[in-house]
């Protein structure tokens, strides 16, 4: 329907008849502006209202439909209107179900993107080794698709020097040389300092810790990586009441403050990040099952605040990517480090976050 000559046709016809706007309106059950925008081809008119104006001036809709009166030059172009109206809507359909069709084929390329890009793209390892000539803490190694952090140390005072590395084809490749007690790394894809990313997998299945103390006496052993979590979920459910129970299957004894706070977050927020601001400083958390990171920046200084929950509870705290502390948490306090304000703070912001809605 081409708007504009039907509505030229409409005025003619209306006009030639004596009738204004109003008279028109008032038959057709309509208000006069909407005669008007008709008559301007501002608007379509609607099919029942083509069947009361094609009686009411006597023509055909065919004529109303072209903005034509039927004449013996142009019989065939007003005869055939309604038809080519109707081929047009069949040529929209087609368009339109081909455009669905298309959408429908982005969301799957989108979804099936999202997929393959973010499942399985969290995991979380415990380290511990099958000897008594270490004391080792059981550390975590957590794995992302953007990078991955490396985190254990040795429960000793007369370490000397701690060297990581892989042994793989009985080839050795030296990760990292420290002379403290404590390893943490944070390696990211784009840069790859100390990790192959790539070969990620094999690495982890032989990684081994070479110990030199004080006295001269070096251990060479390997470090077993278990893997204790993935994020292969993709829809994730809180658990009400759940009852946290350690690698043994044995429920845990610990009842700390500390560690219920930690449960009910991980309850509320399971697998996420998030971002809060507690007296003017920005807190950024991931919240994994068993451990939840902090980033925060504080009298221009970077600080990173790791609390893990497995069979013992552990924190950890780094400045500018050196290592503070780190150490065993009983009973909400630190076995051997004083880190008393920072298990307040992290029972603050817990609370902080219990306490918003989700």
């Amino acid at each position: 329907m081409k708007l504009n000559k039907t509505g030229e046709l409409l005025k003619k016809l209306r006009e030639q008849k004596g009738m204004t706007q109003d008279q028109l309106a008032k038959e057709l059950f309509v208000d006069r502006t909407l005669v008007n925008k008709w008559e301007k081809g501002v608007t379509c008119i609607p099919s029942g209202h083509l069947k009361k104006i094609s009686d009411i001036f006597d023509v055909s809709l065919e004529e109303l439909i072209s903005g034509e009166l039927l004449t013996k030059d142009n019989y065939v172009q007003v005869s055939e209107a309604k038809y080519k109206i109707y081929e047009n809507y069949l040529k929209n359909k087609k368009i339109l179900k081909v455009l669905f069709i298309i959408l429908i084929i982005i969301l799957l390329l989108f979804f099936a993107y999202f997929f393959f890009t973010f499942y399985n793209s969290v995991s979380i390892y415990n380290i511990h080794v099958d000897s008594s000539e270490i004391e080792l803490n059981d550390g975590v190694f957590i794995k992302t698709r953007d990078y991955l952090i490396f985190d254990f140390n040795i429960n000793r005072e007369d370490v000397k020097e701690l060297t990581l590395y892989s042994n793989i084809y009985n080839k050795e490749q030296n990760i990292l040389k420290t002379n403290n007690t404590d390893i943490y790394i944070k390696d990211y894809v784009d840069n790859q300092e100390y990790f192959d990313f790539d070969d990620i997998n094999n690495i982890i299945k032989n990684l081994y810790l070479k110990v030199e103390y004080d006295d001269g006496k070096i251990i060479d052993i390997k470090l077993n990586i278990n893997k204790m979590y993935s994020n292969k979920k993709i829809f994730v459910k809180a658990k009400k009441g759940a009852v946290p129970i350690d690698d043994s299957g044995t429920k845990e004894i610990s009842n700390s403050v500390l560690r219920e706070k930690y449960e009910e977050v991980y309850n509320k927020y399971p697998d996420s990040t998030k971002r809060i601001k507690v007296n003017n400083i920005d807190y950024e958390m991931v919240i994994f099952e068993k451990c939840i990171t902090i980033y925060y920046i504080e009298n221009h200084e970077n600080y990173i605040l790791s609390y893990k929950k497995f069979d013992f509870e552990y924190i950890s705290k780094l400045k500018n990517g050196v290592d503070i502390y780190s150490d065993v948490i009983e009973k909400d306090k630190c076995k051997r480090n004083d880190c008393n304000d920072d298990i307040n703070l992290l029972i603050k912001i817990m609370d902080y976050l219990l306490n918003n809605k989700k």
